[in-house]
């Protein structure tokens, strides 16, 4: 990060700072101290008594409440410090959740916005998982030139607007790494290899069958459309990788019974299955996949696995299911793992889903704010484009297009499954990929191989 040089005394507390940052080496504190950040000049603007950052999310469902309570943590400790320092008088952060109701209604989520904007008198805002409701709110935050943290989207166009109008949506940034054409073009790739490398080891098959088995969304569209025509990082990628596409199936957000779609998937025979699946519908996935015995082994996304309660959920049929993680209980990622997982547990006895990365998004904008030592919305962003923030899934650093670096320096990402209950880290396991060789001898702590299903590997030894 980048050092402002003052008087001699700032001089000696930007020494401190330096001296108790928080990087990946650092040692584990039950309450970590927000990142330090250079100090900025005092500043003659007024102040209010709070700084209010909008928290937006579909609150009677656990993607919101994760992402509130992530965010809540953060505050707590921000707040614990005194607040956030603005030019070097303390001013504490108050949260104002904004229930987007996003799953069930478009319209309410552009409501949510617009009170968190308007009169709720929102500074930043984070949040937002269904891509055509997010879109429009961010339409609404720029419009007022508010900071607005997308934690949550895959559809393609919310990743997209720095780089064309840099003066419009300049205000926009992410704290997720697979955003739209990222997602599919490049972690797709990934996480289908990974799967399918467990297969070829473990049946000594050539050509592995793959199928996307996602929701009804237009964020889907796009892994659709580089699955038709791969080519978005890794041209022809599906030949290159020996894969062959044997089906797509798409259904809705809130299905409680899949039963007819996973007896289709079933028919295609399919040795992988990539699942894209942000809602309920996860825990639907996660019981009638096992319960129906689908000889295939799954990869990809589904938030609702992401959580302790989804084993009980599922009926404890949860057993083999493997798909990204952010965070998986008794590995440390960076130094700031361990108590957050602790303080997120405390709170709800569950583990957190993908949206409590809110809990980042809140200290990327108070460090943005303690860099640029005012409130004015373009002094914040320039000072959250400095971003070097280390969280508990990862450090954060902007490209130009407002989107986090990824990778193992960066974001790693993790791939989990799940095992009598429990969620085991089964990738970065130290190998390369075909197209990303940074990941060779990259690792977590309590790595262990993908295990495929007992009753896959019966089916498909009968058809050999």
């Amino acid at each position: 990060m980048k050092r402002v040089t003052i008087v001699a005394v700032g001089l000696l507390l930007a020494a401190l700072m330096v001296s108790i940052a928080c990087g990946p080496g650092a040692t584990p504190t039950p309450s970590p101290s927000p990142t330090p950040t250079p100090t900025a000049p005092p500043t003659s603007e007024p102040l209010p008594d709070e700084i209010k950052i909008g928290i937006l999310g579909p609150m009677k469902f656990s993607h919101g409440q994760h992402m509130m309570i992530g965010a809540q943590i953060a505050e707590e400790e921000i707040n614990a410090n005194g607040g956030v320092s603005v030019g070097g008088q303390k001013v504490p952060i108050k949260l104002v959740e904004l229930d987007t109701n996003e799953f069930i209604s478009l319209d309410d989520a552009a409501a949510a916005m617009t009170r968190g904007v308007t009169s709720d008198g929102c500074l930043a805002l984070i949040g937002g998982i269904v891509g055509e409701a997010v879109i429009p709110m961010r339409e609404i935050a720029m419009d007022n030139k508010a900071i607005y943290v997308v934690c949550g989207s895959n559809t393609p166009e919310v990743g997209e607007g720095v780089e064309e109008d840099y003066e419009r949506y300049k205000y926009n940034f992410h704290t997720q790494s697979y955003i739209g054409d990222l997602a599919a073009g490049y972690y797709m790739p990934l996480w289908m290899e990974v799967a399918a490398r467990a297969v070829r080891e473990q049946l000594g098959v050539d050509t592995v069958r793959v199928a996307l088995f996602g929701e009804q969304t237009e964020g889907l569209q796009v892994f659709i459309d580089e699955l038709n025509n791969p080519h978005r990082y890794y041209d022809d990628w599906l030949n290159k990788l020996n894969l062959e596409l044997v089906g797509t199936w798409q259904v809705s957000r809130v299905a409680t019974d899949l039963t007819p779609e996973l007896t289709a998937l079933r028919a295609a025979k399919p040795h992988v299955v990539m699942q894209a699946l942000t809602s309920p519908v996860g825990v639907a996935f996660g019981r009638q996949f096992t319960q129906l015995e689908i000889p295939a082994v799954t990869c990809g996304y589904n938030v609702e696995g992401n959580k302790k309660s989804f084993w009980e959920e599922s009926g404890g049929a949860a057993d083999y299911l493997s798909f990204s993680h952010f965070f998986v209980e008794g590995t440390a990622l960076t130094p700031r793992t361990a108590p957050f997982l602790q303080k997120f547990e405390e709170k709800t006895g569950d583990w957190p889903a993908y949206t409590a990365t809110a809990y980042s998004a809140v200290y990327i904008i108070a460090e943005g704010i303690e860099r640029a030592g005012s409130l004015a919305p373009d002094a914040v962003v320039a000072g959250m484009e400095e971003t070097d923030f280390t969280g508990p899934e990862g450090r954060y650093v902007f490209e130009s297009n407002h989107r986090p670096k990824y990778g193992p320096d960066y974001l790693p990402h993790m791939i989990g499954q799940w095992r009598d209950g429990k969620v085991v880290p089964v990738w970065p396991d130290g190998k390369a990929t075909t197209f990303e060789a940074v990941y060779e001898g990259s690792t977590v702590p309590g790595v262990r191989p993908i295990e495929l299903p007992p009753w896959m590997i019966e089916y498909w030894k009968k058809q050999m």
